[in-house]
């Protein structure tokens, strides 16, 4: 049995990840204003906990001496979520209307 979830949960993590990037990627190109009334740090609660769980499953499969193939990818997947997080924002490419306007409307 615990074979199986560490074999799922960074397989579910990366699902979750995948489309999460998918999704942000997606809303940034279609969004031609360079602001948004959500904030998009918020996507930080879905690459945390894959980071998170890709890592912890990664630990326990070493330890048993199986494949942490998933559990890698689990991980670059949510360092990437988090990196590009902070690329929107550092090149105001995707703000919240509020930080859009404190930094002049760029």
């Amino acid at each position: 049995m615990k074979e199986k979830i560490l074999a799922f949960a960074p397989a579910v993590a990366i699902v979750i990840g995948l489309m999460a990037l998918g999704i942000l990627g997606m809303y940034t190109l279609d969004n031609q204003s360079g602001h948004t009334g959500a904030d998009p740090y918020v996507a930080l609660y879905v690459f945390i906990p894959v980071l998170i769980a890709g890592v912890l499953c990664g630990i326990a499969r070493f330890r048993v001496r199986g494949s942490i193939t998933r559990s890698v990818y689990a991980i670059v997947i949510g360092c990437i979520g988090i990196i590009f997080l902070i690329y929107l924002d550092k090149s105001s490419t995707l703000l919240q209307y509020s930080v859009w306007l404190l930094r002049g409307m760029p």
